[in-house]
């Protein structure tokens, strides 16, 4: 900026109307200056102020961004452990319903030996009956040939 004091001449005015006219431009320039001064001040405190905003926005976003990779971190390993599980869970599943066929088969395994047991212990006992019926007669039948 150009000073308006360095085009007045060095010497003061004599005349009442020419210091006059002196003491408004050096008014004028103390003006001007203490304007700028003014100006200054507030853009350079405006500045400040704003570059503390930013710092703190700028924090604040970096705990942000930090926070986030971390999440991301944790839901991909929580997303592993979960898929880990899954198949834990499908390969539960899939044991157990061989251990229900299992259970099934040597449970109608064990029905049918049960019955086939059953048959034949029957079949044992209808025979033994018959041997024990055919012993009686025979006792009897030696008895009346003995005379007894």
């Amino acid at each position: 900026m150009t000073s308006v004091a360095s085009n007045l001449p060095a010497q003061p005015l004599s005349s009442s109307v020419g210091s006059l006219a002196a003491i408004g431009v050096e008014e004028e320039l103390s003006d001007e200056a203490l304007r700028e001064d003014m100006i200054r001040k507030h853009f350079t405190s405006r500045i400040a102020e704003l570059n503390t905003k930013l710092q703190e926005v700028d924090s604040k976003a970096a705990y942000n961004y930090a926070e986030c990779r971390a999440l991301h971190k944790q839901l991909v390993h929580s997303s592993a452990i979960r898929s880990k599980g899954i198949q834990e869970l499908q390969a539960a599943d899939e044991t157990i319903k061989q251990l229900q066929d299992e259970l099934t088969t040597t449970s109608n395994n064990y029905t049918k030996q049960l019955s086939a047991m059953s048959d034949h212990l029957c079949e044992v006992n209808d025979k033994l009956l018959k041997q024990t019926d055919e012993l009686e007669g025979l006792r009897k039948s030696k008895g009346k040939r003995w005379g007894k």
